[in-house]
């Protein structure tokens, strides 16, 4: 009992000791104190200022805010028990005032200040970060001094966990944040005396979670901001959440582009802002819940004025407006506006084009206007608590006849009306305005949609409207002079059925109607009057006679007789030439009476039935040279040994990317593996079984991708892979890089298994070491050595020839700005330095293309541009013009002109190809024909030709240079071409049966048929091939460059293609034409039944008006010709 009393007497007087310490050290001070006895104390004294103040002592703001001696509440806790040893405490009261001149005494001064402390200015100071006190007083005394507070990241001044900050002084305090400026939180308390000028601004927008935030002021949880001065914020000028308060003495405005931005948020709380209120392009007052919200000048919103949004009767929103309410959105925006409870005050007048929002109903004074308010007019939401006092003003009510916009309206007030939309064939005429107004905004009384300046008394509005007027077109009808034709009427509104009507000459019939204008589809002989005048004229043609049929047979001939004859008409035959053979005569069976039967070339009268003749020949031994020319036959064309397939017979490709990494000698490298083949294998063969295209076999690709820093690339394939290729048969191989790409055939792949028995390594290495002459063709273009090696008895070996294999290579290249494509060549440099112009190569796809059966040293080179001819500009083959006269295979007719449209001459395309195939014909300098003169330009090509059983002479030993070509001729020479030179044609596009097909001669239905599906020769419009005309210049350039291209890359025939009168069509990965509607991207065309792309036209679908644009798209949400066209593309 005696120890335990003795115990508690000395912890009394421990903490007597303490006590009388703390009074008697200095402010500032710090001392150390050992105590002896039974009271144990803490290891360590708290840090002042981490603790709030006793209730018993001053309040910030309420006399000295630094106490003159420590509280026990600040005194260390004596625990239990007894001291053995004595203990030290160290005890540390705080400085008064800190006083700061500079931003790093300020720093210091705010990590140092403790509960209660003041930090005073004696100077300017910017201090370059964001402040933040948490759970301590702490005033600061600016002075006479400006603080300029910048925080480069967060926000500007931050109280949080019942901080409080009191400024006092007579300065200026600047805060900039970029979250916000200043954020108060957590029972936080900011106040700034009267006489200091305090301004707040966060002017950057800043997202978190798809928030837009940034804010001027942002007060939470029961906290305070109370200061002088503007404030500005990017998505909020202020904003209140819970129970917060705000008082500004000072405008307030949020700044950034954002139609969501308020001046004023208020989520519960209240702000008070002594001063004007603007949203640069948002909501002047957002109040929700709880907010209290007052405002004693104007407010000024972008989109809305004041929004109250209270979610239930007990928790609406209150806001008063001591100023005007304006909107600056001169067309859509709107005064007031409830999107829950509240109640909305304004004292002074709203300016905005919609005055109250809807539904809101205007309530005269008599009716439920509180007593208080009674010089105050009332707008009510039916059904809601919203309501809307406005200060009383003159207000005058606005009729509208036959539209909307009707109400009471304040003078001078925009006011907007509306007509009704006009019944069927009417129109809106004028509005009838009782008494006159002003017409506003770039409106007049004809606009259907009027604005106008209130008067000061009642309006009344009427819409008048008026039949829509009648307008005649005329209908014009002409005829080709072989018969008559009428319409039943000359003129007729738009929407009437028109009837035409012919009546043809004797000896004629009515063939079709051409429409000349007015853009009309003509059925049955029938169209619909458009807005526009038609034209249209009436075409007839001769009855034909009666034919019948002639058949020769034994015929080696290039153009034989066989085809069709009317009675009485002479028929020439011939029988060509044989080689190991002599012609004996011509014989029938069918009473055929010949001319000379015994000439291979001669002629008789057709009689009324069908015949059949027959060319004899007697065996005489092989020759053992050609077939042509000096032997006096006539054009024979070789049998050709190209098969054609009757269906599209493209490869299923299925394709795979790899990552290459680049080792420290820049070398991009990756290995192609078995198991990479065979997953593309089988993906390739099952997509070609969904499809039934197995037949067409399958290929795989490899897209090989790297970084910038590469400086040559390194493709493997091992044993297994190249194995794994040849078992499988593929048909193609595409190895694809951003530098260069191969593409190996079938025979490619058989000869680099054959070669490479082993590992075979794909190779594009940078060439920088060039001749002279090289430079000036490439320039800094790209070069590579592109090669195929392997590895045998440790040395390195190249697979230079694939023998009869082809690979397809492309070299990458951006065309420079100013560079025509036409006009980009592949380039071979050979070993010696040596360079040949590839000319059957192409730009495509970001690439120069070019078939070859080896690899060496390629590039890119780049000759000047064709010619600017004076006649080719607007021509659909521009494009090919220049290409083949860039390559000098077609030139003009001088240096200005090419006759685009004159029938190419004999000579003239044989030497287009003789170049194309880039053979030597130097050694041809002995013409066989006494028509083709030594110094003759087409001479060597001529002999070339014939020797390669491409073309043959006429006859009597000539050969014709200069006569024309028709287009089944041109068919066979491409197809006897191909031959010649070793080309493989694909078969891309399926066979068309031409509607003039019969016309097509029997020794040129398999070329036609061939060349067609290449996509080599296309028909004309209506389906023909028109196999007799003659071919011109600009379908033999556009023949020549398709040759080039789809020689090279098969695929290149499908998508968009001209036919050889240059209309558009469309071919699909099938290989079929397109008819009817087609989407590519945002687009859509219209195709024939003929397959043609319809364009610069309307034409009538299913009933229904469209117009296609010049480039064939169809127009949408648009007007042409008068009529409104709708977003389907229907008038």
């Amino acid at each position: 009992m005696k120890k335990q009393n003795s115990w508690k007497w000395n912890k009394l007087v421990a903490l007597c000791l303490v006590l009388a310490m703390l009074v008697c050290t200095p402010l500032g001070a710090t001392g150390t104190y050992a105590f002896e006895g039974e009271t144990q104390l803490g290891d360590t004294a708290p840090v002042l200022g981490e603790s709030p103040l006793p209730d018993s002592g001053p309040s910030p703001g309420e006399g000295n805010s630094q106490p003159d001696i420590a509280t026990p509440s600040e005194v260390p806790p004596l625990d239990a028990g007894t001291l053995t040893e004595p203990q030290k405490v160290e005890v540390v009261t705080p400085a008064a005032v800190l006083e700061v001149s500079d931003a790093a005494a300020l720093e210091s001064a705010l990590g140092s200040v403790l509960y209660g402390g003041t930090i005073k200015l004696t100077g300017n100071i910017t201090y370059p970060k964001g402040i933040m006190v948490k759970n301590k007083t702490v005033r600061l005394d600016i002075g006479p001094y400006t603080l300029d507070v910048k925080a480069d990241t967060g926000t500007g001044f931050d109280v949080s966990e019942a901080g409080h900050v009191e400024v006092t002084g007579s300065g200026t305090l600047n805060i900039n944040g970029v979250d916000n400026g200043l954020c108060v939180t957590d029972k936080g308390v900011f106040t700034a005396d009267a006489a200091v000028t305090c301004t707040v601004q966060c002017k950057n927008q800043y997202y978190y979670n798809n928030y837009s935030l940034g804010n001027g002021v942002y007060v939470s949880g029961d906290s305070e901001v109370s200061l002088s001065g503007n404030v500005t914020g990017a998505m909020s000028g202020v904003q209140t959440d819970g129970s917060g308060t705000i008082r500004i003495k000072g405008n307030v405005e949020a700044a950034v582009n954002d139609l969501s931005a308020e001046g004023i948020y208020a989520r519960g709380g209240t702000v008070t802002v002594d001063g004007n209120v603007k949203a640069l392009y948002g909501l002047g007052i957002y109040c929700v819940t709880t907010g209290d919200v007052s405002v004693t000048g104007d407010v000024t919103g972008y989109n809305r004025g004041a929004i109250a949004s209270g979610f239930s009767s007990v928790s609406d929103c209150t806001v008063m407006i001591g100023g005007n309410l304006k909107v600056t959105d001169t067309v859509h925006g709107r005064g007031v506006l409830f999107t829950g409870y509240g109640t909305i005050t304004v004292e002074g007048e709203i300016f905005a084009p919609i005055y109250i929002s809807y539904p809101l109903i205007r309530y005269d004074k008599e009716d439920t206007v509180p007593s208080d308010k009674p010089d105050y007019r009332m707008y009510q939401m039916p059904g809601y608590a919203g309501i809307v006092y406005v200060k009383d003003t003159t207000a005058y009510t606005i009729t509208v006849v036959n539209g909307s916009g009707g109400g009471y309206y304040a003078p001078g007030v925009a006011v907007t009306i509306t007509a009704n939309i006009p019944a069927p064939g009417q129109q809106f005429k004028e509005w009838s305005v009782t008494p006159s107004v002003t017409f506003v905004g770039d409106t007049a009384s004809t606009s259907s949609t009027a604005k106008f300046t209130m008067p000061a008394q009642a309006v009344t509005a009427t819409a008048t409207y008026e039949a829509l007027p009648v307008n005649n077109y005329s209908i014009t009808i002409q005829t080709d002079g072989n018969g008559t034709a009428n319409a039943n009427i000359n003129s007729a509104a738009q929407g009437t059925e028109i009837t035409l009507t012919s009546t043809s000459q004797s000896g004629y019939q009515f063939k079709e109607w051409q429409v000349v204008s007015g853009g009309v589809s003509i059925t049955n002989n029938k169209f619909i009057m458009p807005a526009a005048n038609v034209t249209v004229k009436a075409i007839f043609e001769p009855i034909p006679a009666t034919t019948y049929t002639v058949t020769v047979n034994g015929s080696n001939a290039g153009t034989t007789g066989t085809g069709s004859y009317a009675q009485g008409t002479t028929v020439a035959i011939h029988a060509g030439s044989r080689s190991g053979y002599s012609f004996t005569r011509w014989t029938s069976s069918d009473g055929v009476t010949f001319a000379n039967a015994n000439s291979a070339s001669t002629t008789f009268t057709m009689p009324g039935k069908n015949v059949a003749v027959t060319a004899n020949w007697s065996y005489n031994g092989d020759s053992g040279g050609p077939s042509s020319g000096g032997d006096g036959g006539s054009y024979t064309p070789p049998t050709s040994n190209i098969t054609t397939d009757k269906k599209p017979n493209q490869p299923t490709m299925a394709s795979m990317n790899l990552a290459a990494p680049v080792d420290k000698n820049g070398v991009a490298a990756v290995t192609i593996t078995e198991a990479q083949v065979k997953a593309l294998i089988d993906t390739a063969k099952k997509d070609a079984e969904s499809k039934g295209k197995t037949v067409d076999g399958i290929g795989v690709a490899f897209k090989i991708q790297f970084g910038a820093d590469r400086k040559s690339v390194s493709v493997k394939l091992d044993e297994k892979t190249l194995a794994l290729l040849e078992k499988e048969g593929m048909k193609r191989f595409d190895v694809n890089t951003p530098l260069a790409s191969f593409s190996f055939d079938k025979s490619a792949i058989q000869e680099m298994k054959t070669q490479a028995s082993e590992t075979a390594a794909i190779k594009i290495k940078p060439v920088t070491k060039l001749s002279d002459a090289v430079k000036v063709l490439i320039g800094s273009r790209p070069v590579y050595d592109l090669t195929v090696s392997y590895q045998k008895n440790g040395k390195t070996k190249y697979i230079t020839n694939f023998g009869k294999g082809v690979v397809t290579l492309g070299v990458a290249y951006k065309a420079d700005e100013g560079e025509k494509i036409g006009n980009l060549y592949g380039v071979y440099v050979g070993r010696n330095g040596k360079l040949q112009l590839l000319a059957n190569s192409s730009y495509a796809g970001g690439s120069v293309i070019f078939s070859r059966s080896s690899l060496s040293t390629y590039g890119i080179g780049y000759k000047a541009p064709a010619p600017a001819f004076t006649d080719t500009a607007k021509h659909w083959a521009k494009d090919n013009i220049d290409f083949v006269a860039s390559r000098s295979l077609i030139t003009g007719i001088n240096s200005k002109t090419f006759a685009p449209d004159m029938a190419i001459t004999r000579a003239d395309f044989l030497m287009a190809l003789g170049k194309l195939s880039g053979t030597d014909v130097s050694s041809y300098n002995t013409s066989r024909f006494t028509d083709v003169k030594s110094n003759n330009p087409a001479m060597s090509y001529i002999e070339w030709a014939v020797k390669n059983q491409i073309v043959q002479g006429i006859g009597n030993n000539e050969f014709g240079p200069g006569q024309k070509i028709s287009r089944q001729e041109m068919a066979v020479m491409m197809h006897n071409y191909a031959k010649a030179t070793g080309y493989k044609l694909p078969v891309s596009i399926e066979a068309v049966t031409f509607s003039d097909s019969v016309k097509i001669a029997a020794y040129a239905k398999d070329a036609v048929t061939t060349i067609q599906q290449a996509g080599i020769m296309q028909g004309k419009g209506n389906n023909i091939f028109d196999p007799n005309s003659s071919a011109t210049r600009a379908e033999a350039s556009t023949i020549l460059r398709r040759f080039v291209e789809l020689v090279i890359d098969e695929g290149t025939a499908r998508g968009w293609s001209q036919n050889d009168s240059g209309q558009w069509r469309y071919i699909n990965v099938s290989g079929k034409t397109v008819t009817g509607w087609l989407t590519v991207g945002d687009d859509r065309y219209y195709f024939t039944a003929n397959d043609l792309m319809v364009s610069g036209k309307w034409l009538q679908i299913d009933g229904k008006w469209y117009y296609f644009n010049a480039d064939g798209s169809l127009a949408i949400n648009t007007k042409i010709d008068g009529y409104e066209v709708d977003e389907n593309g229907v008038r």
